[in-house]
């Protein structure tokens, strides 16, 4: 108690010292901007978004945040940390797992939260009541040629790691692997039995059925009273890798400091743990509610999805306005040293608040998942405000990772190769991204090459060593804020 108490008179000190009257948290309804002009310049904000908050670290606390993080830049998709899901939720769903047209969200707790499929009647035993007042489901159902089914796309004894862990293998038989780490924060994922893939491979016929549902599908999945998920987070399941069995880890562990993370798997013993990581496995004691045929592959790893956002304009007309929650997602960030030097004088002056307080002072309930959407979407909503729905298809993404730790840099970097290959097109109210010509792509390498030389020629009068010899390619494109900052304008908002 005496540590709150301290941790919120720093908040009172901290917020009295900055002007309350223009927190960046007052989110104020968008102007009308003319359709698809250039009136803002990254970074952007839309309207029911939630914060991108940057922490040096993931809470281990909250073991799905530094989880997802880690294997998010694996390309695979979203990474789900629950592969179970809810053990609450209806038993048809728990016997089949996640499918093609679910429509849902991923929670703060790692799970897919299943709402309704979009290619099953109002009657399907799946949906048990629960579809939407307005529902009435896609016509017709996508056929063999438009799904792909891919059986054993990860093949028996899979490991996918975050970058810096070294894996050693033991044995190959009885699948005996052990893992260390001296990085701040990281995730595993063993598949003993390997795991199937399945896509939708067509999406552009859901795009209008989407754009007139989307307000009630919102209106629905958050009770039709409060606002639990945020604009960005609803998705149509248009692909999935699942598995009859797995383990997986997160770390940091609650109070491991210096971060030193070391584990070993074995098909017997399951997870030997030193206190290094939150680790968990597949149990068919998790399904005791339901009787469940253990060759199914219906443990869903990884979710990929259509995703769905609408406009500044649409969100602020659809959701409730009275109370509206400060919600948030966390992503990496990888401050200098001559930085993390100030930070420290800062917080023993007293002028800053240390993460972990700050943690403590922003409610862990608001927060979730951090999906590239979340950028992505206010990218495209802020050029076309005008427009209605922005989707994103998941796989646009996951083509184009390469590895990375999740940071700040990364993310943008990653929406920046987006938006080198894909432009943004609208059409009817819908706005989205479509594929660049070969000849589009090769027209605009051209022109950063010619801008290249002309800034070599303006140079020449410097020695070589000193000429800039690229044009700086990062871009912010979404505003972010660090967890000490984002504390401070959350209690100058209560």
């Amino acid at each position: 108690m005496a540590s709150e108490s301290k941790i919120s008179s720093q908040l009172h000190h901290l917020a009295d010292g900055e002007d309350s009257a223009h927190s960046p948290l007052d989110k104020s309804l968008p102007t009308k901007r003319k359709r698809g002009g250039h009136v803002n310049m990254p970074p952007y904000k839309v309207y029911g978004f939630p914060e991108l908050v940057t922490v040096k670290i993931g809470d281990g606390e909250i073991p799905m945040e530094a989880y997802t993080r880690a294997l998010l830049f694996q390309g695979h998709g979203i990474p789900v940390w629950v592969p179970p899901g809810n053990t609450a939720a209806r038993k048809v769903f728990l016997q089949r797992g996640v499918n093609i047209g679910d429509v849902g969200v991923l929670d703060r707790y790692g799970m897919f939260y299943f709402a309704f499929n979009i290619f099953l009647p109002p009657d399907d035993p799946i949906h048990a009541g629960h579809t939407p007042r307005e529902f009435v489901p896609f016509q017709p159902p996508p056929n063999s040629s438009e799904l792909r089914f891919i059986p054993g796309y990860h093949k028996p004894g899979t490991v996918i790691t975050s970058p810096g862990i070294k894996v050693a293998r033991h044995s190959e038989t009885l699948l005996d692997v052990s893992f260390s780490s001296e990085e701040k924060e990281g995730g595993i994922l063993v598949l003993p039995k390997g795991a199937s893939r399945e896509d939708l491979l067509v999406t552009d016929r859901l795009h209008g059925y989407v754009k007139h549902n989307a307000p009630h599908w919102y209106q629905a999945i958050n009770g039709y009273s409060s606002i639990r998920y945020t604009n960005g987070s609803l998705m149509i399941v248009t692909g999935c890798d699942k598995t009859r069995d797995w383990a997986n880890a997160s770390f940091p562990y609650p109070g491991t400091s210096p971060p030193k993370m070391k584990l070993r798997y074995s098909r017997n013993t399951r997870w030997i743990d030193e206190g290094t990581a939150t680790t968990d496995f597949f149990g068919i004691h998790t399904y005791s509610r339901v009787s469940l045929d253990e060759s199914q592959e219906i443990q869903c790893i990884f979710v990929r999805g259509l995703r769905i956002s609408l406009s500044g304009r649409s969100w602020w007309d659809t959701m409730p306005r009275h109370q509206m929650p400060v919600n948030r997602c966390f992503t990496l960030v990888r401050p200098s040293t001559p930085q993390r030097w100030f930070d420290s004088l800062r917080i023993r002056l007293r002028l800053r608040l240390s993460e972990r307080d700050a943690r403590r002072a922003a409610n862990p309930k608001m927060q979730q998942p951090f999906q590239p959407n979340f950028i992505i979407s206010q990218v495209l909503l802020d050029r076309y405000p005008d427009a209605e729905v922005a989707l994103v298809d998941d796989s646009i993404w996951c083509s184009l990772v390469e590895g990375g730790r999740c940071t700040v840099e990364d993310v943008n970097n990653l929406v920046t190769k987006v938006f080198e290959l894909y432009k943004i097109i609208e059409q009817d109210g819908i706005v989205t991204l479509a594929p660049k010509s070969n000849e589009d792509v090769a027209k605009e390498q051209c022109s950063v090459t010619a801008t290249n030389e002309l800034s070599q020629r303006l140079f020449s009068f410097l020695p070589a060593s000193l000429r800039p010899n690229r044009i700086p390619k990062y871009i912010r494109w979404v505003k972010d804020i660090t967890i000490a900052d984002f504390a401070v304008k959350l209690r100058r908002k209560q």
